[in-house]
């Protein structure tokens, strides 16, 4: 055994001179900690396979093992272990010639032809610095930016800044703070997407985030989450908590379902609106998706419902229903041929849905932009298609050809002249780490 060791510090020795050197940060210190690690496995198998020839003194091979446990230690005490920083950003061309397509969550506030930068939604980029204590069981941290903008709303800058503490063997788990919305298939950010552009159902039927407290249970293949807390959808400022709730099924490892709740009670400020001009207000949110991935084949569905007291443009409840559906497939193990099609139905009361609208989903439009019925709502629908290239695992390259209609002529192109339908072409560089 003493002669295995003693083989191990010389090819250790040989192979890794570089090892005498001090890392200049924490992070550096970290990485040479799993470097060594990976080489010390390595290396201990191919001496146990060639037996050791001849005897050498183990002090290089004792020297090198102290140094690694400096640097874990060192990584310990600066707070670097188990810290991981992720981050993205997009660069996309849209030749997006009308306002009211939905793309930038803003109603008919500007979307237009050009380049643009952003994290496939509003921002510039996304920054995510995460803890994880004790490998996980103990008390986690997560803080989510987006420079430049947030979702559906430019004036944010934090996406998520949250804890999570364990309750007894941590299967239970107590969450705080502003928390990203738990619905649907699709994920915020353009390094998780397939496509550039989101669902009707992200854009318009959902909530952005939740800021309050809970709990998380994990029970075999469900995990349950609910908490108490304000509920910001853009361009519908809660001012009183809600409850919101999620139960997540890992069916197998090809599949899931999904379903999320929202319930909020109390006074509503709708374009900044004074309080208490504002009448009591009843908003429930639910969205039921599911999921199939296996081999080249992926498959994705959401069915949505929502209903809004008093929120429909004539007075009325505004209620809806959507259903967006996708579908990939790999070509090749790099490249993934995808559709997407998604609906809304937002006939009753003249239209009303709970994201961003304008006049997307209120009452249906003739060519004059007058309503034909003041009592009758626009329904939505989109269809996408596209493709998204791996030209490495940390850059995508995207295209998507997207083609938007409306019941009515509630889209307005860049001369200003109504439409029911819009074609839009994209691509987009994305960029992770």
């Amino acid at each position: 055994m003493k002669l295995k060791k003693t083989a191990l510090a010389i090819a250790i020795v040989a192979t890794m001179p570089w090892m005498h050197a001090y890392a200049q940060s924490p992070v550096d210190m970290q990485k040479q900690i799993l470097l060594l690690q990976e080489q010390l496995k390595a290396l201990q198998s191919q001496v146990e396979a060639m037996g050791a020839r001849q005897a050498v003194d183990p002090t290089e091979f004792n020297r090198m093992v102290q140094k690694m446990e400096v640097k874990e230690e060192a990584a310990q005490k600066s707070g670097f272990s188990d810290l991981t920083i992720k981050g993205t950003i997009e660069a996309r061309y849209l030749n997006d010639r009308v306002d009211a397509t939905g793309f930038s969550g803003s109603g008919l506030t500007g979307s237009s032809s050009g380049f643009t930068a952003g994290n496939g939604y509003s921002g510039v980029g996304m920054l995510e610095i995460a803890k994880q204590a004790e490998g996980g069981n103990g008390i986690n941290w997560m803080l989510r930016l987006t420079p430049g903008g947030g979702v559906r709303d430019d004036s944010k800058l934090v996406n998520e800044a949250s804890i999570s503490v364990p309750v007894g063997e941590g299967s239970t788990r107590v969450i705080a703070g502003l928390i990203p919305d738990w619905t649907g298939y699709e994920f915020y950010f353009a390094n998780q997407n397939p496509l550039i552009t989101h669902n009707l159902l992200f854009n318009h039927t959902a909530a952005t985030s939740y800021l309050g407290a809970g709990l998380q249970h994990s029970l075999g293949s469900v995990t349950l989450k609910g908490m108490l807390a304000n509920v910001d959808g853009a361009g519908n400022t809660q001012t009183s908590p809600g409850l919101v709730y999620n139960a997540y099924w890992t069916i197998n490892e090809f599949s899931y379902l999904n379903f999320s709740g929202v319930n909020v009670r109390g006074k509503t400020s709708n374009g900044g609106a004074p309080i208490s001009t504002v009448a009591k207000q009843a908003t429930d949110l639910f969205e039921f998706d599911g999921g199939y991935t296996r081999g080249d084949l992926a498959l994705n569905g959401q069915l949505s419902f929502g209903k809004i007291k008093a929120g429909a443009s004539n007075g009325g409840d505004a209620t809806w229903w959507g259903i967006s559906a996708f579908s990939g497939y790999k070509i090749t193990p790099r490249l993934q041929a995808i559709a997407r099609y998604d609906f809304i139905n937002n006939r009753k009361n003249g239209g009303g849905i709970y994201g961003p609208s304008g006049t997307i989903f209120g009452p249906e439009l003739d060519d004059t932009g007058t309503a034909t019925d003041p009592d009758r709502g626009t329904t939505r629908s989109a269809l996408s298609l596209g493709a998204n290239y791996a030209i490495n695992p940390s850059t995508q390259w995207k295209y998507e050809l997207r083609f938007d209609r409306s019941s009515g002529y509630n889209f307005i192109n860049a001369e200003g002249a109504l439409k029911k339908s819009n074609t839009t072409f994209g691509t987009s560089l994305v960029v992770s780490f």
